[in-house]
């Protein structure tokens, strides 16, 4: 095992250095402007956060050539009950979320309303829609101190912590006279002062880093379902219409055309 130690070190840091690589480049996609900034200032949901315990602000932006009607129907569909997060769905499983996506618009998902919980993953943690306006932004947040806003959910409390509060609010704004959308999401976040370094840490990276690069590859993921050139989309939307032929589930009609 002597022997071995070297190389199985020298190994693990090359698979280090390139995972960190691979992030750093995904991390680099979708970046906010400045522009973005004063487009999200206008717009509610930055109140959810005090001002005064805020401790992170960072968000992904991307320009999509479709209305927003096109692109706001997938994010009634998010949670793992639902269609999924349209990022990293092998490496979320990996990790213990029963995460399965779902490229296609559902009508069975597009009830969401103010109040309905967005789970994460299976065992009921994830987030609170406290705002939305059809076409516009779907706001989503959760605070460690306060009750989940369905009795099902559980507000995330990492270790370490006395409380953690944050935001994950989408914007689709209309650009090119209405032609394009502005997707916009941004996350705020707010804790206590006193957080040990090691789980301060921890938390940085399972849920900051790794949670930016999952984004970046969600808003990439939605720009191609709304403009139709994300090819997964297309292949499932055959091999539904192939389900609903052979087995006529949906809608009556489907496939005894």
């Amino acid at each position: 095992m002597g022997k071995k130690l070297p190389l199985v070190l020298g190994a693990g840091a090359v698979a280090g250095g390139l995972t960190l690589r691979w992030m750093y480049q995904k991390m680099s996609i979708a970046q906010m402007t400045p522009e973005d900034e004063e487009l999200v200032k206008a717009q509610p949901g930055n109140d959810y956060i005090d001002p005064a315990e805020l401790k992170m602000h960072a968000g992904r932006a991307i320009t999509i050539d479709a209305p927003p009607e096109k692109v706001y129907p997938y994010l009634k569909q998010l949670g793992c009950h639902k269609a999924g997060f349209y990022s990293y769905e092998y490496l979320e499983r990996l990790f213990g979320y029963h995460i399965y996506n779902d490229y296609t618009i559902e009508e069975k998902w597009q009830d969401t309303k103010v109040g309905d919980w967005i789970p994460y993953r299976q065992n009921g943690a994830g987030t609170g829609v406290f705002g939305m306006k059809e076409n516009e932004y779907l706001l989503t947040g959760t605070d460690s101190r306060k009750p989940p806003t369905d009795n099902r959910g559980i507000t995330w409390h990492p270790a370490g912590f006395e409380y953690i509060a944050w935001t994950w609010n989408f914007y689709t704004i209309a650009v090119d006279g209405g032609k394009k959308t502005r997707l916009v999401a941004v996350n705020d976040v707010a804790h206590n002062d006193d957080v040990p370094k090691f789980w301060y840490v921890i938390a940085l990276l399972i849920y900051g880093l790794t949670g930016n690069v999952m984004s970046g590859k969600m808003l990439e993921v939605l720009k191609g379902c709304a403009e139709g050139t994300y090819k997964p989309a297309e292949r499932q939307k055959a091999k539904n219409a192939l389900r609903n032929r052979l087995y006529y589930c949906g809608e009556p009609n489907w496939g005894k055309q």
